[in-house]
């Protein structure tokens, strides 16, 4: 029943819920990798497409204005509004889409991996994670 996303990282702080997406892809491991920690795959950050909880704030409160503001009652006008925030709307889109594109999430200690268009059938897949070498340095 909420709809800003300022309130909902708040309420899910609240209640110890401290989740937040962070870009990542999954990659096939060296040989190297393989003999010395015994893994598979490797999940990698993409650290160009992280955004911080206060830039989501924005984002989503700029998009929460193109549902309200372009309406026939706005002072400026709708043609106004869309010559002036056209530019920051394609920009915030396209971020998001890359923040969210693929993803690891954890929650309550879990980890999962998230990717909205998987590369061979192009279906949403959550997948979950375990661990099962340390990070290296």
């Amino acid at each position: 029943g909420q709809y800003s996303a300022e309130k909902i990282l708040k309420a899910l702080g609240r209640k110890g819920i401290d989740i937040f997406p962070s870009p990542s892809e999954i990659r096939e491991t060296t040989e190297k990798e393989i003999e010395e920690h015994n893994v598979k795959m490797v999940i990698v950050g993409i650290p160009d497409r992280r955004i911080t909880k206060e830039e989501l704030i924005k984002k989503y409160q700029r998009l929460h204005n193109w549902l309200h503001e372009l309406n026939p009652y706005t002072k400026e006008g709708q043609q106004a509004f869309h010559e002036k925030n056209q530019g920051q709307l394609v920009t915030d889109l396209n971020e998001l889409r890359l923040f969210l594109a693929s993803h690891v999430m954890s929650i309550n200690g879990k980890a999962f991996f998230c990717t909205l268009k998987d590369k061979i059938d192009r279906t949403t897949k959550v997948i979950s994670l375990t661990k099962s070498a340390e990070p290296t340095n």
